[in-house]
């Protein structure tokens, strides 16, 4: 994914991460052979400091024994809620803009939704992969 053009993620001060992690997932279910990796990570580095730093939000389920799939299962749900950010939103004193989602699930996903609920009602969809 790409970053907007007016946003960056900052590095070099104080506050920023002192290292970036590469994690990739390989998603080989049949086991094919002869399937070769050409995945890699591009960054620009700017001295232009963009009008908006980008952060990263990890959202999701603790695993739990209720996360356990019944043999046989046509669907299953689970629901998680994360209200982690209200504290800091308030401190901030205004809203942050999702430009970007990247929903994860494993082999035995074959749905994953990430809504955004203000006050009670949906918004929309930050992430949906069906």
């Amino acid at each position: 994914f790409t970053y907007p053009d007016h946003v960056g993620f900052s590095l070099g001060t104080e506050d920023d991460p002192d290292y970036i992690v590469m994690e990739t997932h390989y998603d080989n279910p049949d086991q094919m052979k002869g399937v070769r990796d050409s995945s890699g990570l591009r960054f620009y580095y700017t001295p232009k400091v963009r009008q908006y730093d980008a952060g990263i939000l990890e959202v999701g389920v603790n695993p739990t024994d209720a996360q356990i799939i019944p043999p046989q299962a046509e669907s299953f749900d689970h629901t998680g809620f994360c209200y982690c950010l209200d504290p800091y939103l308030k401190e901030l004193g205004q809203p942050i803009n999702v430009f970007a989602a990247m929903p994860h699930a494993h082999l035995a996903g074959t749905a994953v939704r990430t809504k955004l609920v203000r006050d009670g009602m949906f918004q929309s969809y930050l992430g949906r992969d069906e």
